[in-house]
């Protein structure tokens, strides 16, 4: 499997769709109506971290678990949606973020943007050391390869703007979906559903089990990170703000219905490898022990979710130096790269266990921004201060004990105190 052949054709289709690399291009130029819309939420949506999440879910919940992890993640659009149908000129970064005065005080407003510049990052980061991982654990690669390849993305991200990342990244997305569609669809085709379900009996017949209060933990946990991740997001609500009105409910209803088979063909996929301890050791055996006819294109399909998930981490971070430097493009350019650099010197030395869990638990957190829905009074200092409290004491307690459990608890107890907090404001009154 020649990898380097891979990246060069990768880069011929990076040079034929993007004829016009540096003008930038904002999401804003266009007016994103059904096919469109979905195209540009599902490149959000159908990550590299939710295939990875599919495989961490089997081993936590077993068999059920590709069922409760989809109902989770369209749990996770609808609120999305709802919230988007509540503030569609809603920014995070901006000027056009004066929505946000509304719902923070001057103060809570700075720590909550540093706040959410730091989810961005976090990702980023996580991202990078998950490419990391993967590339030099798994395929053995060198660092100069995945320098190149951070290069690659950097290009049809900030260079290239939007145009590039739909043009790029939908040729990326069209290569999962027929992968994770035709694979597990061929693969219990020739080798027969009740054989698998021999195999599950008897060498992990725990994996059979319906334990409901591990699969409420992985709802809760998958719910909150995913909703949490993606309200935080610039690139979510900058494509809200361009969805025509009439068709935001239709757009976000063919997402959902999109997004949800992606986690139950990783089920489907996991079940062959469920003796695996490890994600990594599901990822391991199905990437380099099973037979070429599974294993090339499951590789590809990874490489490309996991530069879609580099993409629109990219995207996310250089939104906040745009709107700084918007006078001044090429400190954008500048300041991105140099970014690029320090996280391929920094990402791989970082364990990559703390850099996911401490993301996921910041993206968990802003969960609570679904109370920012309706109109009430402005949070103030004192109730960031609460916030982030309670974050470190589940990023302290998840770090020693279960990590699925602290996310889903720092979840749910983000919404509650920002809910009881306005109720509060509300009796001052």
């Amino acid at each position: 499997m020649d990898w380097h052949m891979l990246l060069f054709v990768a880069c011929v289709l990076l040079l034929a769709a993007l004829p016009h690399i540096g003008h930038g291009s904002s999401v804003r130029a266009d007016s994103l109506g059904l096919s469109k819309g979905v195209n540009a939420l599902l490149l959000r949506f159908a990550s590299g971290e939710l295939l990875l999440l599919g495989c961490y879910a089997f081993i936590y919940g077993g068999v059920a678990a590709g069922i409760v992890a989809a109902m989770a993640v369209w749990a996770a659009v609808f609120v999305i949606w709802r919230s988007a149908a509540a503030f569609r000129s809603y920014s995070l970064t901006g000027e056009q973020g004066h929505r946000l005065d509304c719902y923070f005080t001057a103060r809570a407003l700075f720590f909550f943007r540093f706040f959410v510049c730091l989810l961005a990052i976090g990702r980023l980061l996580s991202i990078v050391a998950l490419c990391a991982y993967l590339l030099q654990q798994l395929f053995h690669f060198s660092k100069y390869f995945l320098f190149i390849w951070l290069m690659y993305v950097y290009v049809f991200t900030v260079l290239a703007g939007w145009l590039g990342m739909r043009k790029v990244g939908t040729v990326l997305l069209y290569t999962v979906y027929m992968v994770m569609g035709i694979v597990p669809f061929v693969y219990y085709l020739t080798g027969g559903v009740a054989q698998q379900y021999e195999v599950l009996v008897r060498v992990v017949p725990a994996s059979l089990n319906l334990d409901i209060a591990l699969l409420c933990i992985l709802f809760g946990s998958v719910l909150t990170a995913a909703a949490g991740q993606w309200l935080a997001d610039t690139y979510v609500w900058d494509v809200v703000a361009t969805l025509k009105q009439e068709r935001t409910a239709m757009v976000f209803s063919m997402a959902a219905v999109c997004l949800a088979p992606l986690l139950l063909a990783i089920a489907a996929l996991c079940v062959p490898y469920a003796a695996a301890a490890s994600t990594a050791g599901i990822v391991k055996q199905w990437l380099l022990h099973s037979s070429s006819w599974i294993s090339w294109p499951l590789t590809v399909a990874l490489l490309a979710a996991l530069s879609l998930s580099l993409s629109l981490s990219f995207h996310s971070v250089v939104q906040f130096f745009s709107y700084n430097w918007s006078r001044h493009l090429s400190w954008t350019y500048i300041i991105s790269f140099l970014l690029v650099l320090a996280l391929f010197v920094i990402a791989p030395l970082l364990p990559m266990r703390m850099v996911m869990f401490s993301t996921a638990l910041i993206a968990s957190s802003c969960f609570g921004l679904i109370v920012l829905r309706t109109e009430a009074n402005p949070m103030g200092v004192i109730g960031m201060i609460g916030w982030i409290c309670l974050l470190i004491i589940t990023w302290y307690w998840g770090m020693r004990h279960n990590e699925m459990e602290a996310i889903a608890w720092n979840g749910v107890g983000s919404f509650l105190f920002t809910y009881f907090y306005q109720l509060i404001q509300k009796i001052k009154k």
